[in-house]
């Protein structure tokens, strides 16, 4: 039995693989080498692998780097979420955090590197993430994988932003 599939029909085990035979590349990057099909809490681990990553060494790469290489993650994540889609014929899969990944990449930048700003940072993304205020729900709706990254995306600019004026106020 194949690790990560799903039952189609009676009694026919059919790997996720055998759905994205040449695409496995796009399915690795939405899933964040897999990281994805973790059964629980995929996107919570994603987002902390990201902060983790951040704080231990990717927050220390100038932001003029680090500006053009989310750009281009989340360009190839909306492109990894399409395929994603097309290829299940599902909205979403749960195991696409590739979203999850740049929205929390993005809460991040700028922040200083220090562990209570990095935590509050990954708290309130996930909060806005999993409750989706401010009609971040209706970003989903967005057609070929832009809504499974939008809402994630906005979501971690809003972070950004808030993060931001708190520490304005603070100095």
């Amino acid at each position: 039995m194949a690790p990560f599939g799903f039952l189609k029909g009676p009694r026919k085990y059919v790997s996720v693989r055998d759905y994205f035979e040449g695409h496995r590349a796009w399915l690795w990057f939405a899933s964040m080498g897999l990281l994805g099909f973790f059964s629980f809490m995929p996107g919570t681990l994603a987002s902390a692998v990201v902060t983790l990553a951040y704080g231990l060494g990717l927050g220390g790469v100038p932001l003029g780097v680090q500006l053009p290489l989310w750009l281009l993650t989340t360009l190839l994540g909306v492109r990894a979420a399409r395929i994603c889609e097309e290829r299940l014929r599902t909205p979403d899969p749960s195991f696409i955090v590739v979203d999850e990944w740049s929205g929390q990449w993005v809460a991040l930048m700028g922040l200083p590197l220090e562990w209570p700003w990095l935590a509050a940072a990954f708290l309130l993304f996930r909060f806005l993430d999993v409750v989706k205020p401010l009609g971040l729900r209706r970003l989903e709706r967005l057609p070929h994988g832009f809504g499974v990254m939008t809402d994630d995306v906005v979501a971690g600019v809003v972070t950004g932003l808030l993060l931001h004026g708190v520490r304005w106020l603070l100095t």
